[in-house]
């Protein structure tokens, strides 16, 4: 109880210095200090999507208010980092869509399919091809049965 505690005061502030970071500089600026955004916004496989629904969302909102197209950038370059390295966590969230649960960071299925494949295709091996089939199945219409 006490880590989740913890762990809620750190994602907090996080969202405030962002917040705050929003008010203070340009999306050009943020853009480029994406990799701190990310480097900050470390996240585990139970948490994940709570993560991106309490915190990850409202900062591309906002950032979306300023620029639009930014919700989907920040996602992009979001996800293909985690992509880079391990593909378990963007299949949570591609599973998690897959489940009908509405979702503002990917409305529609063409921008679910593109960052699928984007996904798939940063992954620099082939030992995932697991996991790289399962968010395929995903994506509705698309079967490997």
């Amino acid at each position: 109880m006490q880590h989740q505690t913890m762990r809620t005061s750190v994602s907090n502030f996080f969202m405030s210095l962002f917040e705050s970071c929003l008010d203070c500089f340009s999306l050009k600026i943020q853009r480029t200090n994406l990799p701190l955004y990310i480097a900050c916004f470390q996240t585990v496989s139970a948490t994940f999507i709570d993560d991106l629904k309490n915190f990850f969302l409202p900062f591309v909102l906002r950032c979306e208010q300023e620029a639009a197209g930014s919700r989907k950038q920040f996602l992009h370059d979001y996800l293909i980092h985690l992509s880079s390295e391990d593909l378990s966590l963007p299949q949570e969230l591609f599973e998690h869509l897959r489940d009908g649960h509405s979702c503002e960071l990917v409305p529609s299925l063409e921008e679910k399919i593109s960052l699928a494949l984007d996904c798939l295709y940063a992954y620099p091996n082939a030992d995932q091809l697991r996991k790289a089939f399962h968010i395929l199945e995903c994506i509705r219409g698309r079967g490997f049965r």
